[in-house]
């Protein structure tokens, strides 16, 4: 990365959060989901994520400003790598890791990233007995993100070795102790072994 040297880079850094933020209350009301397949206008998307027409035009807005969603006059839809990687139906479908981990857990832990840096350890993200890890709900969501962060490598792995036709590798998250009731029934595992499955031909 080149050092920056112009002003306007800067409040690209600073206002970041609010692209984040949009990305994550897309996700929340599966908006992606509901453009997959089908261009939407702003009373469509309405209706579908019920969420009422003007709060969404603004997200909307966010979000096309960010290159996630596309706009031809009136009708939006997804942009290549949100259809790809957004909509929950999609074999390689990242979003809970953004959804659970980043947005639950890494953002609201950066606000205390001044007292960490001022060696206050108490209420961080893995900080002492009070950490998250300690908290089962907390431990519960974290494996979950993983186990979404962990889909798309596992894909692509998959896809770039001969496994001799074995399609059943090793579901970790699922197998967390913290977990127990993730299986090789979840949506995110039956999605994995959709993706790698041997192809026709």
């Amino acid at each position: 990365m080149e050092p920056i040297d112009d002003v306007r880079a800067i409040s690209r850094i600073a206002y970041g959060f609010i692209a984040s933020k949009a990305l994550f209350s897309a996700l929340e009301i599966d908006l992606f989901g509901h453009l997959e397949g089908s261009e939407r206008d702003i009373v469509g998307l309405s209706v579908a994520s019920g969420v009422a027409a003007p709060r969404l035009r603004t997200l909307l807005a966010s979000l096309v400003s960010i290159g996630l969603v596309t706009r031809e006059g009136d009708i939006y839809g997804n942009a290549p790598a949100s259809a790809r990687y957004l909509v929950r139906s999609a074999p390689a479908y990242f979003g809970e890791y953004y959804r659970y981990q980043v947005s639950r857990q890494l953002f609201p832990a950066m606000t205390r990233l001044d007292a960490g840096l001022a060696g206050d350890d108490a209420g961080l993200l893995f900080g002492g007995e009070e950490g998250m890890m300690s908290d089962p709900a907390e431990a519960e969501t974290f494996s979950r993100a993983q186990h979404a962060g962990s889909l798309g490598p596992a894909v692509m792995l998959a896809r770039g070795f001969d496994l001799g036709g074995r399609t059943t590798l090793l579901d970790v998250a699922g197998a967390t102790r913290r977990s127990p009731r993730r299986s090789s029934t979840s949506p995110t595992w039956r999605r994995w072994r959709m993706a790698t499955s041997p192809r026709p031909g």
